[in-house]
């Protein structure tokens, strides 16, 4: 943070973490809210999430999606992120249940599912930006 400094930590009753790991690895509950830039995009990637404690939570891209701060990029986050679940080789989330039984941070089906829904939707409706330029 641009303003927690060890004093004010102190202050508050929180103790400030090294990384954001070690933050991962004590945290029962992690919520980012953070406006999504080039400085903040994968900000936590996959060893941040992989060193959550088991049973911890994270917000998920389907809850953002009920939020209106989430709105604005809503369909781009969920391209993004079954980019990276490709990428990463994690496999594809179905609306059955189990992948809501092995799913090792516990994320509900009907969280898979909203999440389903929305990559669908994007997949219909995303029209990549093309680069105006004049004549010649």
């Amino acid at each position: 943070s641009h303003w927690m400094t060890p004093a004010v930590g102190a202050e508050l009753g929180v103790r400030l973490c090294a990384t954001p790991q070690e933050l991962a690895q004590i945290s029962d509950v992690v919520s980012v809210h953070v406006s999504l830039t080039p400085e903040t995009r994968g900000m936590l990637g996959a060893a941040f999430f992989k060193a959550m404690k088991s049973g911890a939570v994270s917000a998920k891209v389907s809850q953002l999606a009920l939020l209106p701060q989430g709105q604005p990029e809503r369909y781009k986050r969920v391209r993004d992120l079954v980019a990276q679940m490709d990428a990463e080789e994690f496999g594809t989330c179905t609306n059955h249940g189990e992948c809501e039984a092995s799913c090792p941070k516990g994320i509900s089906v009907e969280n898979i599912a909203r999440m389903n829904r929305d990559y669908l939707w994007s997949s219909v409706t995303y029209r990549p930006e093309i680069a105006s330029g004049g004549a010649g």
